[in-house]
C-alpha cells in the first residue's frame, strides 16, 4: 500500500527497505513525530540498544528501542520518553514479530 510518494536519495534506496512515517513521539529527540523511517527487513538479528519496527499486540507496528535483559533473557522494547510500559518478548517471539531494524531517518529539526 502506497499512501504517499517521496523521493529517497539513491544511497538510501533498497528493495528490502520499508518506509514508514513516525506517528508518535516516544523516541524523540532521536526520532521525532512526522519523521520518515527506513526499516531494513533483512536485519533480523537482535542487537541490544538498536531501534526496531515490531508488530505489537493490539497496537500494530511500533518503533521502539530493544534491550536484552540479561537476567530474564527477555527482549524489552521501550521508548525514550517512558510514556508507555515496555513490551517484553522472548527472543523467539520478538523475531517472529520483527518487521525490521531502523537504518535511516529523515526528519526536520
Amino acid at each position: 500500500i502506497c499512501a504517499e510518494t517521496m523521493v529517497i536519495p539513491e544511497q538510501f534506496q533498497d528493495h528490502n527497505i520499508l518506509v514508514v512515517r513516525m506517528d508518535g513521539d516516544g523516541l524523540a529527540p532521536a526520532i521525532r513525530r512526522g519523521s520518515y523511517v527506513g526499516l531494513d527487513r533483512t536485519k533480523k538479528i537482535i542487537r541490544s540498544g538498536r531501534i526496531y519496527g515490531v508488530m505489537a499486540p493490539v497496537e500494530g507496528l511500533v518503533i521502539k528501542r530493544a534491550v536484552v535483559d540479561p537476567e530474564t533473557k527477555m527482549v524489552v522494547l521501550s521508548d525514550e520518553q517512558k510514556k508507555q510500559p515496555p513490551y517484553r518478548f522472548t527472543p523467539e517471539e520478538f523475531t517472529s514479530r520483527l518487521v525490521g531494524r531502523v537504518v535511516w531517518v529523515f526528519q526536520e529539526f
